[in-house]
């Protein structure tokens, strides 16, 4: 009995590693970027800088460039900026820093991000920091990620350190569930 359980849990890592393979990940996204100054002696005015990408493929390189400016503030004379860019190959979201500038806010959004077949995101966490001297509240939703920091003080980026994180991919319970039936599927033929 201890053999034939082993075999059907064998033959399901095996569907699984199979199916694996159809898993394609991050594909797509619509890109988003913002730094903001907020002029406390002008009754507390925000000046911000966007950039957008929509519709971005997922390949090397960032998706998020300074060719990707959307709008800025003439008043706004820091234009710190940083290009997104997220590698398909290990789920990761890099935050490069290129210009430094004293901002209050630095705000990140990978919106409709097209996933793998019966994927979705289950996570994001912060794995490098420095860059910034804030700590980030990290948002996320199946298809979507959001990266939020802000602070009183002025801060600036570290054109030394990128900041990194992880994102989770996972498939849909949906697809976990024919997963784990093909374990037990694989144990009961290798039982009889």
């Amino acid at each position: 009995m201890k053999s034939q359980l082993l075999r059907g849990i064998f033959t399901g890592l095996l569907v699984i590693s199979s199916c694996g393979s159809a898993f394609a990940g991050l594909i797509s996204g619509d890109f988003k970027a913002q730094t903001t100054y907020v002029e406390p002696r002008l009754h507390h005015t925000r000046h911000s800088d966007i950039w957008q990408r929509l519709d971005a493929e997922i390949s090397t390189g960032a998706e998020l460039t300074n060719d990707d400016l959307i709008a800025t503030d003439s008043y706004f004379r820091q234009h710190a900026q940083a290009d997104i860019d997220i590698s398909a190959e290990d789920n990761t979201l890099t935050i490069i820093p290129l210009v430094m500038g004293g901002i209050h806010e630095f705000e990140v959004w990978v919106d409709n991000i097209t996933l793998g077949e019966g994927e979705s995101i289950s996570g994001i966490s912060m794995v490098n920091s420095g860059m910034i001297p804030a700590t980030p509240v990290l948002e996320y939703t199946n298809n979507s990620l959001h990266i939020f920091y802000s602070s009183a003080n002025y801060f600036n980026f570290d054109l030394n350190v990128s900041d990194r994180f992880e994102i989770s991919v996972v498939p849909e319970p949906g697809m976990m569930v024919l997963l784990g039936m093909g374990g037990f599927m694989g144990m009961r033929r290798r039982g009889k």
